[in-house]
């Protein structure tokens, strides 16, 4: 940010739906919730949704990080992030996350 005197950064397509198998996603899953992550297509609702809630709650930790580095360059930085999911089940929780943080997201629509 110093080398070229950005203002900010706007993080483009945090996307949080689906679900994620990689290794790194199974290992934080089992710990925070004690289950392995729900395999579709056999996963209940109940499942998806818990998931869903999970992996909101693992890219609000994210954004708050690159929130965090970005002001270490100074508070009148800006940190912006672009989230988007595809299903309404996921929806719900983004809405949750943009009124719960909006000094760090913004959303185009």
């Amino acid at each position: 940010m110093q080398t070229y005197g950005l203002d900010g950064i706007w993080h483009n397509s945090i996307a949080v739906s689906g679900i994620c198998y990689c290794s790194r996603c199974q290992a934080s899953y089992q710990v925070a919730i004690g289950k392995p992550i729900p395999i579709l297509p056999s996963a209940s609702e109940a499942e998806q949704d818990v998931y869903m809630r999970w992996k909101t709650e693992v890219a609000d930790q994210y954004m708050t990080r690159m929130r965090q580095a970005v002001k270490l360059f100074g508070e009148d930085r800006i940190y912006s992030a672009e989230v988007w999911a595809f299903s309404k089940r996921v929806a719900v929780f983004i809405r949750v996350l943009i009124y719960t943080m909006p000094a760090i997201i913004s959303i185009s629509w």
